[in-house]
């Protein structure tokens, strides 16, 4: 834009130089060139300055998307990692249920085995016992002569 500046004020020198002066035909053809140069200079300069305002203007718009993309993924990124804790804890919770629920049943049958068999020692105590005196006949009397 610096340079759109410089160039308006040669045009304006140089517009002022036809207007003020009579001048020599060949210096009035130079000084109108010199005009029509810097004009068309002019032209190019502003309309690449237009080309560089959309430019900058474009990166702006892809640098914006791309930071909310961006905010987006770690936003994505933390709900999975969240989610996945979540979905471990649970496993976690539901494992230590299992288990305490596997410790109850083995301690209940080994309770349950435990009576069974003090139950069957216990009565095989009492078939001994009974098989004991039953084993032992009382002697048979003597036959009296």
């Amino acid at each position: 834009m610096a340079d759109a500046a410089q160039l308006k004020t040669r045009i304006e020198k140089v517009k002022n130089q036809l207007k003020g002066k009579t001048q020599v035909v060949t210096k009035a053809r130079r000084t109108k060139k010199t005009l029509k140069r810097l004009q068309r200079r002019l032209k190019l300069v502003l309309i690449q300055g237009k080309k560089i305002d959309e430019q900058k203007a474009k990166h702006e718009e892809h640098l914006k998307k791309k930071t909310e993309k961006e905010e987006k993924r770690t936003l994505r990124v933390a709900a999975e990692k969240e989610a996945a804790q979540k979905r471990a804890e649970e496993k976690a919770a539901k494992k230590a249920e299992e288990k305490a629920k596997r410790d109850a049943e083995e301690k209940e049958a080994r309770e349950k085995a435990e009576a069974e068999a003090a139950k069957k020692a216990e009565e095989a105590q009492s078939a001994k016992k009974t098989e004991v005196k039953e084993e032992i006949p009382k002697k048979a009397p003597k036959p009296k002569k």
